[in-house]
């Protein structure tokens, strides 16, 4: 009895620990960007350019991750409203859009600002953070995304096991996407995904501790 208590309670402890995980770092080169002077423009840049997507890729590695936080080095002088979307990948550039995180921050003086939001990264697939700008060609609003001022590429953190894809941009909806600077300022955070097992040593945990519940309140009756 007190053999089959101790492994239900140590399966519960399993199950609690990973749906209870505080976000870690996974993916980035974010550093500061406070002296930097390097960047690529978002949204508005003219007549036959009013929408500049820029976008930065990896690829997951052997284990699904929950995304819940996207942190960027932008900077305006206006007041844009940032589209921060996950894309999924398409011949090593971006696909389709898949989810979109947001911001209760005013993007404007040159700092580092925080999306949020909720997404499953599954293991071994790529995918792409676009940013672009809301309303672009009647607003007229742009906005910049820095590189970091140490001018590094993104790379895994906290033995994620992540790997940099690389950079892309285009012109307009309809465009074309080809690459651009590489070492943009980006951090992507969230908690490992248990596997399907972990789930089901959990429900079995609980259900063992229910029945042993039950069986004490019948003998006590």
């Amino acid at each position: 009895m007190l053999r089959t208590l101790s492994l239900a309670l140590a399966l519960c402890v399993t199950c609690l620990g990973s749906s209870h995980a505080v976000d870690v770092n996974l993916f980035g080169n974010l550093g500061t960007v406070n002296a930097s002077t390097t960047s690529n423009t978002v949204g508005y840049l003219s007549g036959s350019q009013q929408n500049q997507f820029n976008s930065q890729g990896f690829t997951v590695g052997s284990t699904a991750y929950a995304l819940s936080r996207i942190d960027l080095g932008l900077g305006s002088t206006g007041i844009p409203s940032p589209v921060v979307s996950i894309y999924s990948d398409s011949a090593s550039n971006p696909g389709t859009s898949l989810a979109t995180f947001t911001t209760t921050s005013t993007v404007d003086s040159k700092q580092v600002y925080s999306f949020t939001g909720s997404f499953t990264l599954s293991a071994n697939t790529s995918y792409w953070i676009v940013l672009s700008q809301t309303n672009s060609a009647s607003t007229q609003e742009s906005y910049e995304w820095y590189s970091n001022d140490a001018f590094t590429n993104p790379s895994a953190s906290n033995g994620s096991g992540f790997t940099y894809l690389g950079t892309s941009e285009k012109n307009n909806v309809g465009g074309s996407w080809s690459a651009t600077l590489g070492s943009l300022s980006i951090n992507v955070a969230g908690t490992a995904v248990p596997e399907p097992s972990t789930y089901a040593l959990g429900l079995i945990a609980t259900g063992v501790l229910a029945a042993m519940a039950r069986r004490r309140k019948a003998r006590t009756a």
